[in-house]
């Protein structure tokens, strides 16, 4: 904004006439400013922006929309568009060139030229609306061409608007049999005969670090878009002027790349650029995981085509070298290796009647079951110690390849001990680790106190006094627990065994161990237990008999042959 010192009222009348193409005769008892016309308005639209434009920065060009505004003594508002020439004509000063000037400077040449011919008013010129404008871009992008932008659009809006890069398609497997079969007849496969070669690709793969950018004066540059993709610095991601060429190359494979390893968060191999280093290719990774062992980055160098190679160890944290970055080469590779033991987060997960349950940390080799069991606040009441059990879930997700290989099979193809061995295995559901809570948590015996290990899962069952009798019984279900009973009293209060009961092949399934047992009479019931009556198996006597008087037939028959031969 500049303020500008009063000047002749003449002066004035001129401009103000000449600004809106006619004469008006002014009153003299009416204030000057009154007396002159504010121009109508247009609307110009703009595209949406991604925030304010400097106007230190923003330079003008052909189609930008400015707004001329003057108030004070005169009132005064035009809109000025800046014409294919670079001019504005602006209200009683004239056409002044614009063209590649910031906003910033056409406002202190503007203000300076209307200075006599506004007195005593302050004068603004503002940008209201960016031009339209076009730039080109060729490669291997999807649609190359011609693209109309705004003047605020940066690379990858141009980009967006040819459809993106251009992937490489792989070739039907038929057909790229046939092309490597063409090249061996040729004498071009390189490999061992019948080995795979890599696939035809249709198209090279398109480089994102290596760019083009020729602007309309004949200024040529290398944009590495890929690293604004990777870090968001909009330095890689410039802002396009008028006539500005992209021009996108295939990857350049005999630049070679560069491999980054562990403990980054994108760990990859990227296209190399001359200049690259250490900390820029990080972050190009992604950025260091926070648990890199940054002390020792180590750097993988090759001397020459014969595979040779040596090691740079980098400490990043070692003060004495400075901001030590080195320089890369091409198919250099960087190894971050992970601190080890680095915030180990072992846990156990303990479920059941304990007074909170749920997921605890441990120290591995150091925490015990009566650690976790007391920060658990102990046992509720209804806690069952005799078939409370530790899981080992760690052992039982190391992978079985017997277990595997006989899932693959079916049972007719499995031996005797094959069979046994897979329903075993399949019937498993952890390892259970053995200890006695009751012996440890009720008389104290230390010695059942086993160490933790991570993933261990504690579970506490409920105790409910009763015994399951299933089976061939008048009523089967579930009877009250009492201490010193043996088989005989559960199955009578479950109404006796049925007509088709198999009594000899009765058995206790024991809670705690899961153990199948046959039952005497002074077999301690524990509880929890099931007694299981299986039925008797279904005879067809009329078919026994028959195959019975078959077999002494046919042993009759071998009696009188023996006999005969006598």
């Amino acid at each position: 904004m500049y303020l500008i010192p009063y000047g002749g009222a003449l002066a004035v009348l001129i401009a103000s006439s000449l600004a809106f193409g006619q004469l008006k005769v002014l009153d003299l008892e009416t204030p000057l400013g009154d007396q002159v016309e504010r121009p109508r308005r247009g609307a110009v639209p703009s595209k949406a922006l991604e925030g304010a434009i400097d106007p230190h920065q923003y330079r003008l060009g052909p189609g930008d929309w400015l707004e001329f505004d003057v108030w004070g003594n005169i009132e005064l508002m035009e809109e000025l568009n800046i014409t294919p020439d670079g001019n504005i004509a602006v209200p009683g000063v004239g056409t002044l060139q614009v063209a590649d000037l910031t906003v910033a400077e056409a406002e202190s040449l503007v203000c300076e030229a209307a200075a006599a011919i506004y007195p005593n008013t302050n004068i603004d010129l503002r940008l209201i609306c960016v031009r339209i404008m076009k730039a080109s871009i060729s490669g291997f992008v999807v649609k190359p061409g011609v693209y109309e932008l705004s003047a605020v659009d940066r690379l990858s809006t141009l980009i967006a608007a040819a459809g993106g890069f251009l992937e490489p398609v792989e070739l039907e497997p038929e057909v790229e049999d046939a092309l490597r079969m063409r090249r061996k007849e040729k004498g071009e496969h390189r490999g061992s005969t019948g080995e795979r070669i890599a696939p035809e690709k249709v198209e090279p793969m398109p480089s994102q670090r290596h760019i083009s950018l020729t602007s309309r004066s004949g200024d040529t540059g290398t944009i590495d878009y890929l690293r604004y993709r990777r870090t968001g610095d909009l330095k890689y991601n410039p802002v396009l002027s008028d006539g500005d060429q992209i021009h996108v190359p295939a990857v350049d494979t005999e630049v070679g790349v560069v491999n980054v390893f562990g403990a980054v968060k994108a760990p990859g191999e990227f296209e190399f650029l001359p200049g690259d280093r250490l900390v820029g290719m990080i972050e190009m990774a992604g950025g260091f995981r926070t648990d890199a062992l940054i002390t020792d980055i180590i750097i993988v160098h090759f001397v020459d085509d014969g595979g040779k190679s040596w090691e740079e160890r980098v400490d990043l944290t070692d003060s004495s070298t400075g901001e030590y970055d080195p320089e890369l080469a091409p198919d250099d590779r960087i190894f971050v290796r992970k601190m080890p033991d680095y915030r180990l987060k072992y846990h156990v997960n303990v479920t059941g009647e304990v007074k909170y349950p749920g997921v605890y940390p441990i120290e591995e080799d150091n925490t015990r079951l009566t650690d976790i069991i007391e920060a658990c606040g102990g046992f509720t009441q209804l806690a069952n110690m005799a078939s409370a059990k530790v899981l080992r879930r760690a052992i039982a997700e190391v992978e079985d390849p017997e277990f595997e290989r006989l899932r693959l099979m079916s049972v007719a193809e499995m031996g005797e001990m094959e069979y046994e061995y897979f329903k075993i295995r399949s019937r498993e559901e952890a390892p259970a680790v053995v200890v006695d809570f009751a012996e440890l948590f009720l008389n104290g015996r230390l010695e059942e106190d086993i160490i933790l290990r991570d993933k261990d899962e504690i579970e506490i069952p409920t105790l409910s006094p009763i015994v399951n009798v299933a089976g061939q019984v008048v009523n089967p279900g579930l009877i009250r627990y009492e201490p010193g009973k043996n088989y005989e009293y559960y199955i009578n209060k479950a109404g006796g065994l049925s007509w088709n009961a198999r009594a000899r092949k009765m058995r206790l399934i024991k809670a705690h161990s899961g153990m199948w047992v046959k039952p005497k009479k002074d077999t301690p019931i524990e509880i929890g237990d099931t007694i299981f009556i299986p039925e008797k198996l279904d005879i067809n006597y009329w078919a026994l008999s028959k195959d019975m008087l078959l077999v002494v037939t046919q042993m009759a028959t071998v009696v009188v042959v023996v006999r005969s031969l006598r």
